[in-house]
């Protein structure tokens, strides 16, 4: 079994325990043109990515946003999940888009 997939399971257990029937949102920073994650219990996926034909290609995100994740805008305290895969590791400024992330995130 592949990581992602084990996390996604993980994961995805561990949000059916806590949000009864809540919608979840998720927010998949570097979705690229495919999702590497895929929870049951995320009931809206929004997906960032820097290049936007790959997010034009990824058919498994609601909403798309083409941006940087050292920049953009997202909104706070919006998302019950962030998750970003292989993503970290190619920015400039790879502390800015953690900021950016944590604040997007639920508390």
């Amino acid at each position: 079994m592949e990581i992602a997939e084990m996390v996604s399971q993980r994961v995805d257990a561990l949000l059916c325990d806590v949000c009864d029937n809540r919608k979840i949102r998720l927010l998949e920073a570097g979705c690229g043109s495919a999702s590497k994650v895929h929870l049951k219990a995320a009931s809206h996926i929004v997906g960032i990515d820097i290049s936007e034909d790959q997010l034009l290609l990824n058919n498994a995100i609601q909403e798309k946003i083409h941006g940087d994740l050292q920049e953009y805008p997202l909104p706070k305290n919006e998302f019950d999940v962030v998750v970003c895969w292989y993503v970290l590791e190619h920015l400039d400024r790879p502390q800015d888009a953690l900021r950016n992330l944590f604040a997007a995130a639920r508390r």
